[in-house]
């Protein structure tokens, strides 16, 4: 069983703003928050996470997008997860907070940026640290409003993690290390 309320207010601080909050309750199977299940991935394959007997989750997000000028947006979002498996998996505590500033140079030509941080605290895992990225981004799309679609971007982020992390993020590439870089192309759309 899962409950989530969302509350949506359009022209938040502006014609084009939009903020929204949720607050989500789930158990067993129904703590993903979706209608499929929660996954790991290991080195021979990716699996189904099993879920215990009174397992749940809880999650509070918040976030908004404004646009006070033809020239600049912004998007801050937080997350806070709390999430007890029960038994031998422990509980987890999750806080995410980022934040994606786009600078509109005209209609079609902007520069997006994109700053995040995540705190994990796992007491199966005996894990307390942290997560960054920071990422640079011209794109290309039809406007030049925040959520203007179809968007084609250019990426460069550089990412970092506490040394208790070291080994489990980054997959193989990254396994020695606590920070790295990646670059790529990214196409986005939706109707």
């Amino acid at each position: 069983m899962a409950l989530t309320f969302i509350h949506t207010r359009d022209h938040f601080l502006d014609d084009n703003s939009v903020n929204k909050f949720s607050v989500q309750l789930g158990y067993g199977a129904a703590k993903s928050f979706t209608s499929g299940f929660q996954t790991f991935a290991a080195t021979n394959g990716t699996f189904i996470l099993p879920d215990e007997p009174g397992s749940w989750r809880f999650r509070l997000t918040e976030h908004f997008v404004v646009q006070p000028s033809g020239h600049f947006s912004i998007c801050p979002a937080l997350v806070y997860q709390y999430t007890d498996y029960r038994g031998a998996r422990g509980r987890q505590h999750w806080l995410s907070a980022g934040a994606r500033p786009i600078i509109h140079f005209n209609k079609y030509f902007s520069l997006a940026l994109e700053g995040g941080v995540d705190y994990v605290d796992d007491s199966a895992l005996r894990t307390r640290d942290y997560l960054y990225k920071l990422t640079v981004a011209p794109q290309v799309s039809l406007g030049n409003l925040f959520f203007s679609r179809p968007v084609i971007r250019v990426y460069a982020t550089h990412a970092g993690w506490g040394n208790r992390f070291k080994g489990g993020v980054g997959g193989n590439d990254y396994a020695n290390r606590t920070d790295g870089w990646t670059f790529g192309v990214q196409m986005e759309t939706w109707w």
